[in-house]
């Protein structure tokens, strides 16, 4: 048996804060359409917290709500026409 440390987190804690990385394999967004994304925080409501000018965290739960709503199904739309 793995010490905890090292065993994969398999519950779903709509809490944490995931990184780019996490949230690209996790949501399957790619890098820089979730960068534009973090950007559109005052006009879309996207759930990025921004630690300083570069470091950037998203909450699970937020995020999953937001990227299922009508809203965030629009947003992802423009963002798609526009590449």
């Amino acid at each position: 048996m793995e010490p905890a440390s090292t065993q994969t987190d398999l519950t779903f804690n709509p809490n944490k804060l995931l990184s780019v990385m996490e949230v690209v394999q996790e949501f399957d967004i790619g890098r820089d359409c979730l960068y534009q994304l973090a950007h559109t925080v005052p006009t879309t409501g996207f759930p990025a917290l921004w630690f300083g000018p570069k470091k950037v965290k998203f909450p699970r739960g937020a995020l999953a709500e937001w990227l299922n709503s009508e809203k965030g199904r629009q947003v992802l739309f423009q963002i798609m026409k526009r590449r």
